[in-house]
């Protein structure tokens, strides 16, 4: 008969310090495996580990999400410095990746199928430098959460994290593909965060190829999360990476003026001569979501962005429609306009978006505010 092992219980005082990190090192933890656990449950962990590079790792991940903008912009000019990432800033990276998948707030939260499909790459890389075989795998099945369809005809359900990433990409990568559950956006941020590999350098290797994608990823969730751009103050009379001139767009009765701010995003002053109005757009997010508004309103239904709500005169009935409006969430002003109106301002923005001297700025920009 097998004797029972058992377990005594142990009171200690810890101070505050320790007490604070223990905190946050809860609120990582539950993070990771998508539950609450005790403060208890975290200091039995670590010591269980016994390995002090780990604890080290989660005091660096505690005070990196103290400041995760400035954490950002640092992990930002490591990258562009061609220097490593240690294992708590791809962490971050991860979260953040999540919560741009996961938070949604209107359509516009949606990441490319392309990006979803790298982002899978990403974690197949990370899978093969490994110390020794996962034991999530069930999970991380789980989390990429395949539908019926996603499997060809006459294919069986995959039974390897390998085969169903590779099915789901390719759904991903399908022009048909809109929209479902990105719950595997986790994977990434729980093996990170739980799995042991052969070395940072290692993590380095397998993931540097993919920052591009991970970083904007993880700056749309940053954006979502804490609502301000990963962006640190200009240095006086740094011109930096902005053209001088914007050009002025005009269609019609619509005349779209933009300028660079002194933090280096865009404003602009959009002009409806004919209702002698002026409707001011304070940044790139907004111009961008009202873009996407004026692609997306199908007649007869409503949409809802991020920034702005619209909607049309006959709801239900996309035959009787003859005004569009649109209004932004925050401050309740409404502009109706005729089928043609609405059509010839979505040209005017269509343009604005083309110019290719833009390009630069909104390379820029989208490592602020993330993909669009």
């Amino acid at each position: 008969m097998a004797k029972e092992v058992q377990q005594q219980t142990l009171s200690i005082r810890v101070p505050d310090d320790l007490r604070s990190y223990l905190e946050q090192a809860k609120k990582v933890i539950s993070k990771a495996l998508g539950e609450t656990v005790s403060i208890s449950e975290v200091a039995k962990r670590l010591l269980e580990r016994g390995k002090t590079e780990r604890i080290e790792e989660l005091v660096e991940l505690h005070d990196l999400f103290q400041e995760p903008t400035e954490s950002l912009v640092t992990i930002r000019r490591k990258w562009e410095q061609k220097h490593m990432l240690a294992r708590a800033e791809w962490v971050l990276l991860a979260y953040y990746i999540q919560q741009g998948c996961e938070r949604q707030t209107g359509d516009l939260a949606l990441p490319s199928g392309e990006s979803l499909a790298q982002l899978l790459e990403a974690f197949l890389a990370l899978m093969t430098v490994l110390s020794k075989p996962s034991v999530r795998d069930g999970y991380y099945l789980k989390n990429l959460s395949l539908d019926p369809y996603d499997i060809p005809a006459g294919a069986p359900s995959p039974t390897s994290v390998v085969e169903a990433i590779k099915i789901k990409q390719q759904r991903l990568r399908d022009p048909r593909w809109s929209t479902g559950l990105l719950q595997f956006s986790r994977n990434l941020y729980v093996a990170l965060m739980n799995e042991e590999f052969k070395s940072v350098g290692a993590l380095n290797e397998v993931l540097t190829p993919f920052l591009p994608v991970l970083y904007r990823l993880a700056a749309r969730g940053h954006w979502i999360a804490e609502n301000r751009p990963v962006r640190h103050l200009p240095l006086r009379r740094d011109y930096g990476f902005v053209p001088v001139n914007i050009p002025t767009v005009k269609l019609g009765d619509f005349v779209l003026c933009t300028l660079m701010t002194d933090d280096g995003d865009l404003a602009a002053a959009l002009n409806f001569n004919s209702y002698n109005a002026v409707y001011p757009l304070n940044s790139y997010p907004q111009m961008r979501d009202l873009w996407v508004t004026l692609k997306r309103l199908i007649p007869g239904e409503q949409w809802t962005g991020h920034e702005f709500f619209a909607y049309t005169d006959a709801y239900h009935r996309p035959k009787e429609v003859t005004m569009y409006y649109f209004r932004h969430r925050a401050n309740g002003i409404i502009f109706g306009f005729t089928t043609e109106d609405w059509r010839r301002l979505g040209q005017v923005f269509d343009r604005f978006f083309a110019l290719p001297e833009l390009k630069p700025v909104i390379d820029e920009l989208s490592l602020q505010y993330g993909e669009s």
